[in-house]
């Protein structure tokens, strides 16, 4: 007998004050069973579906809870309590626009509700919005001071941004306000371990234990064990790791390595190769179930009703999606079940530099040549995307064709996205390519049962002819640049020949914006380290400088800030194309700032000055080591004596330099590494830039590894590691080699310009608005405030193309000269302007003490660089799952 439903009705108030009752007694089943029926009994009754929603999030059923919360909604859209909870649960299933959504809800209904900030602030922290996520909590403290958790939230978003000093405040007075709170004094502790302060450290650590025994799972005993040990104190570190073992064996190497020193190239740990294809297909085969878990409510009847994804029926254009993956599956806040391909062990987020979460040229200038030839192509770039996102993205994507391009750091996202996109879509192609595949074709099909065909090399014309194949209805077969399936066999196709005119291709720029240039592929040298070689073989091929002069001419119009990063390997391999390159922008009046990458041996004075007059205001430079010995060993074929002549020359015309170097290197002695930094100490560079050694697969030192230790390729598909090198399973120890490395230099990133050589630049260059405004910067610094306006003012008649850059310096000024309302001034002119990350940070920041809300003794002190790169107006490495535009 069918239940009499009557949709107006409502539940009596005895029966409201039952379900209540339930709730409060802790009797969860028994409200849940009874909401249940109130919401068959009365569908519209809002508060019935809170209460089912809530009694479901209590007991763990997270997923489960959305419909209700969002009928909850639906039902009292004036609730700010519905709307926060909703919130809640969105942002524990990873999906984060929405959460934030909720939660402004919520705020407009409730302006003083304080959870709904806190709530949204750590939602767009997880986002990577951090000013704005400052700004939440700093909001919500406003409304309760005394909020310890309010201090907590925003200490923590304010070490994010690297704002030590503020954050340390925030910790130490969420402890004022609630003494026992472990988590504040953990944070802490780790704010003064990493400033050195390991005594202070210590206390806290202590503090963190006395409170919860228990805390962190054993990490807690290990933070206090690793400054034990910092200070000596062996005996006790030895008990600390042996209670945080007792308590979480999953952290066992906390003991790995303890006191053994750095071990070098002939005598790496590596973890052994002995697991099989099968291991990783039956990975994959985990990921398809958990998909399968992840959409069902995703997919409704409708959509499953549809055919499956299959060619257009004129066959004539096909439908393209192009990714850039994330190095692994990113979980989201609240995921419950573990990722196959989750989190690499010792690596974060964090860790990823601007270069890796930048989505690659060749992804785009491929896009580029299919759009010309009339398919539908979308890019996307998910280098930090949670995999919750993903998985939305990938089931609403209508594709025939899913490309995606790795390198070694995200192969293993490439491979998650690739099973993903085969249980969605079973039909669509799916082809990869990159460095990574490129040299590990067959194994990467062998491995990653679900990838169809891997370009390898070079890619625009392989992969044009790949999608003539399929738009013919061909099995894409035999195609020369490729590696595919036939049945049980791979096969590798015929090598292809390089691309001779590459004029003639399509600009990325006519489709997408980036800051990114190319104007050449390869580089003239084979260094042993560098995987350069295998994607392009030995020789360099470059746009004309006609056509490079376009290039930069198409990405300047779709970029609001007149800046750009040429990302040649070797963007003067070719003298004389540079200097041409530098004539035309010169007498084409192009005003753009830029900065590039090269080689020693390819740079003199007449290129340096060259480059200075077309803009440039930045190199950078591969000079791997100071040692003689170790660039012949690595075939670099420079010299330090070269590293230090061109050093000169480019800061004689006001160019900041920056090192790129590999230290430690194999053969590395304490003789060679201090010649390393006596180099470093010799050449000032503006910034030097050391990693570890790697091994990349299609270099020469992969080969010598592979030799000399009986690896192979299966490490890396059996393995997590972002990278193999030499650091690896001992960050600490090399953690302790750097900071040797930047004791013995002086200093920790580089060396600024002296007043003196910026004056001297200017007597070379008195016409260059980007040396009046660097000089100007100097002058700030060293206090000359009149002579630093004027200098300022010198630089904006001459048209220095980056108002934001002179506008912040104006700000930074007037805020020594007590001029507040002058500097507020000039950065709201600024953040109108273009709204980059440094003019809104200084701005909170000046707002902020403006009207009291932070401890900052004395006056703000605000970013002031100079530096265009910093300026940056497209955000590429920021995740979108909206297409490239």
């Amino acid at each position: 007998m069918k239940t009499n439903i009557n949709k107006y009705n409502e539940p009596t108030l005895e029966e409201i004050s039952s379900l209540i009752g339930l709730l409060r007694r802790n009797r969860y089943n028994e409200a849940e069973i009874a909401a249940i029926n109130y919401t068959e009994r009365y569908p519209k009754h809002g508060f019935s579906w809170k209460v089912l929603g809530t009694v479901l999030k209590i007991q763990g059923y997270t997923e489960e809870s959305l419909i209700p919360m969002q009928k909850a909604a639906l039902f009292l859209p004036n609730d700010p309590d519905v709307h926060s909870n909703l919130g809640v649960t969105l942002f524990e299933l990873g999906r984060l626009n929405d959460a934030e959504a909720s939660y402004r809800r919520a705020i407009k209904l409730n302006p003083e509700y304080i959870n709904a900030h806190i709530n949204l602030g750590n939602t767009l922290r997880g986002k990577g919005f951090l000013t704005e996520a400052e700004a939440c909590f700093r909001r919500a403290l406003r409304i309760n001071p005394d909020y310890a958790e309010g201090h907590s939230n925003l200490g923590n978003t304010l070490l994010d941004m690297g704002r030590l000093n503020e954050a340390e405040d925030c910790f130490r007075q969420a402890i004022k306000i609630k003494p026992d709170f472990a988590e504040a004094h953990s944070c802490l502790g780790h704010i003064l371990r990493d400033s050195g302060r390991y005594m202070e450290s210590e206390v806290c650590y202590r503090r963190t234990l006395e409170i919860n025994p228990n805390y962190g799972n054993g990490n807690g005993y290990k933070n206090l064990g690793f400054i034990l040990k910092e200070l000596g104190r062996h005996d006790e570190t030895l008990s600390c790791y042996k209670l945080a073992l007792e308590a979480n064996r999953c952290i066992i190497d906390v003991l790995h390595h303890l006191t053994s020193p750095m071990v070098l190239f002939e005598d790496m740990p590596f973890i052994a190769n002995s697991k099989s294809i099968y291991e990783t297909h039956q990975l994959l085969s985990t990921i398809k179930k958990q998909v399968r878990q992840i959409i069902r409510s995703k997919i409704n009847k409708e959509s499953s009703s549809k055919p499956k994804n299959q060619l257009p029926e004129d066959r004539e254009h096909l439908r393209i999606a192009l990714i850039y993956p994330p190095p692994w599956q990113i979980e989201s806040s609240g995921d419950s079940h573990k990722m196959p391909f989750g989190p690499s062990h010792g690596n974060s987020l964090r860790d990823l530099d601007g270069d890796f979460r930048t989505i690659t040229y060749g992804l785009m200038t491929i896009a580029a040549q299919a759009k010309r030839a009339g398919h539908e192509v979308n890019v996307y770039n998910l280098c930090s995307c949670p995999w919750q996102d993903i998985v939305t993205l990938i089931s609403s994507t209508k594709a025939d064709v899913f490309g995606i391009s790795a390198f070694t750091g995200n192969r293993r996202g490439m491979a998650a996205i690739a099973a993903l996109i085969r249980q969605l879509h079973p039909y669509a192609h799916i082809t990869v390519g990159g460095p990574f595949a490129t040299a590990l074709p067959e194994e990467t099909l062998e491995y990653y049962s679900d990838i169809d065909t891997v370009v390898i090399g070079e890619g625009e014309d392989t992969f044009m002819e790949l999608l003539n194949f399929l738009v013919s209805g061909r099995q894409p077969i035999g195609i020369p640049g490729t590696a595919w399936r036939d049945g049980k066999d791979i096969i590798r196709g015929p090598q292809r020949p390089r691309i001779q005119d590459l004029d003639s291709l399509a600009s990325p720029f006519d489709y997408f914006s980036s800051t990114i240039v190319m104007t050449s592929r390869g580089c003239p040298s084979k260094c042993s380290f560098c995987g350069g070689y295998a994607t392009w073989g030995r020789k360099v091929s470059f746009l004309s400088a006609e056509s490079s002069l376009a290039t930069i001419k198409k990405a300047l119009d779709r970029l609001p800030v007149p800046y750009l990063a040429i990302k040649d390997d070797t963007f003067t391999a070719n003298r004389q194309r540079v200097i041409s390159i530098c004539d035309l922008i010169v007498e084409n009046k192009l005003n753009f700032i830029w900065g590039c990458d090269s080689r020693v041996d390819c740079l003199d004075d007449e290129i340096l000055k060259k480059m200075r007059f077309a803009g440039c205001q930045m190199i950078s430079l591969g000079v791997e080591s100071g040692s003689p010995e170790i660039l012949k060993t690595m075939r670099k074929g420079t010299t330090p004596e070269k590293v230090l002549e061109v050093s000169r020359i480019a800061k004689k015309y006001g160019i900041y330099v920056r090192y790129y170097m590999i230290l430690p290197n194999k053969g590395e002695t304490p003789e060679t590494l201090q010649q390393s930094i006596d180099l470093i100490k010799a050449g000032k560079p503006n910034e030097y830039v050391i990693c570890s050694l790697g091994f990349y697969p299609g270099t020469e030192d992969w080969e010598v590894l592979c030799d000399s230790q009986g690896i192979t390729p299966s490490i890396f598909f059996m393995n997590d590691f972002i990278e193999l090198g030499v650091a690896n399973n001992r960050e600490k120890e090399f953690e302790q080699l750097m900071l040797q490395v930047q004791c013995d230099i002086g200093s920790i990133h580089g060396f600024d310009f002296s007043v003196y050589e910026r004056e001297s630049v200017i007597e070379q260059l008195p016409e260059s608005h980007l040396a009046h405004l660097e000089l100007a910067n100097a002058y700030f610094r060293c206090s000359r405030m009149d002579e630093a306006i004027n200098e300022l003012d010198k630089a904006d008649k001459l048209g220095f193309p980056i108002k934001n850059i002179i506008l912040n310096q104006r700000a930074c000024i007037s805020i020594t000269q007590n001029k507040y309302d002058e500097a507020l001034n000039y950065l709201e002119q600024a953040i109108q302007a273009y709204p980059h990350k440094i003019i809104s940070n200084n701005l909170s920041v000046l707002n902020d003490w403006l009207n009291g809300n932070t401890n900052l003794q004395g006056i703000p002190i605000l970013n002031d660089s100079i530096l265009a790169l910093d300026f940056n107006s497209v955000q590429s490495f920021a995740y979108s799952i909206d297409p490239l535009m």
